[in-house]
């Protein structure tokens, strides 16, 4: 009320108009970010999906042999995707059949093996697990652990960027 006696009319439109434009160019940002976010995690889910369905489809003749060799240098092919930390290839049985590791100084367990085909989001970390098959037959399966690293960054650069749009 005080406030609202010192200032002109002018003065208050004013400030109406900046917390107004304010408020929108924040919702926008925000909206802009979580589409931004949902649009990544999708591509990033199909993008992993097709790699790991091309490694499985790989993999199901050293499946069938139970060549564990053949199968952890296919898994070596991973080494040309960064983000890729971890891969593991499982018998029909659910057995660890082959891993592949980003850093050979991590000792680890493998992720848990299960039936059905996911896609899950934790905060640091894609896991996603597909079937293998040989014709109709399900031989085994692959799960593959995509770091976020890049996409947090990439998050906190909108982040930033959101920032210095409000501030200008």
């Amino acid at each position: 009320m005080l406030f609202r006696h010192k200032s002109s009319i002018r003065q208050q439109l004013t400030g109406v108009v900046l917390f107004t434009s304010f408020l929108g160019l924040g919702i926008a940002c925000a909206v802009i970010q979580l589409y931004e976010r949902a649009s990544f995690r999708s591509a990033l889910t199909e993008e992993v999906a097709a790699l790991a369905d091309t490694v499985g489809a790989n993999s199901a003749a050293t499946l069938t042999f139970e060549d564990h060799k053949a199968a952890t240098e296919i898994l070596g092919g991973l080494r040309a995707e960064p983000h890729i930390v971890e891969a593991c290839v499982y018998d029909s049985k659910g057995n660890v059949f082959a891993v592949y590791r980003r850093s050979a100084n991590v000792i680890a367990s493998p992720p848990a093996f299960q039936e059905a085909e996911s896609a899950e989001f934790s905060a640091d970390a894609l896991t996603l697990r597909r079937d293998i098959h040989l014709g109709e037959e399900k031989i085994g399966a692959i799960a593959i652990i995509y770091d976020l690293a890049g996409f947090h960054a990439k998050m906190r650069r909108y982040t930033a960027i959101s920032a210095l749009v409000l501030v200008f």
